[in-house]
């Protein structure tokens, strides 16, 4: 039985040769690509200054299901994923910077929210680095 399922293993993944350098490098630029629009949100729009659940489905969005979908669906054309995420992002760099006023308007809570998650900030290259050795977890 061990053996049937090693040769069963040895079977599946003989015979391929793996992506191209392009093919690896355009599916791991999802990472810098998601950070982008982000860092768009963030400074031209302050998305992120105020804690609530549709920013962090946002965050999540942008740094979880982006780096799925750049492994699943769209690994076939991960381009066309790297441009949905970057058109938008340039898009909100032309509008003009709402920040200022959001900045006037806000108020400081004296207490912070409840619960907060804690908030963990992973460069893009070390995104794209776990990404392309197949430890997203």
């Amino acid at each position: 039985m061990a053996q049937s399922y090693k040769s069963l293993k040895e079977d599946f993944v003989s015979n391929l040769s793996g992506g191209t350098i392009g093919e690896i490098n355009t599916v791991t630029a999802v990472a810098p690509a998601a950070y982008l629009l982000w860092s768009a949100l963030q400074t031209r729009q302050g998305f992120f200054l105020n804690e609530s659940p549709a920013t962090a489905l946002t965050d999540f969005l942008l740094h979880v299901v982006c780096l799925l979908l750049a492994i699943t669906l769209y690994s076939s054309v991960p381009l066309i994923l790297d441009l949905l995420l970057v058109a938008p992002a340039f898009g909100i760099f032309l509008l003009p910077q709402a920040l200022a006023s959001q900045k006037k308007a806000l108020k400081p809570t004296p207490k912070g929210p409840p619960f907060q998650l804690p908030r963990t900030r992973l460069l893009p290259y070390q995104t794209g680095l776990l990404l392309r050795f197949g430890e997203v977890a």
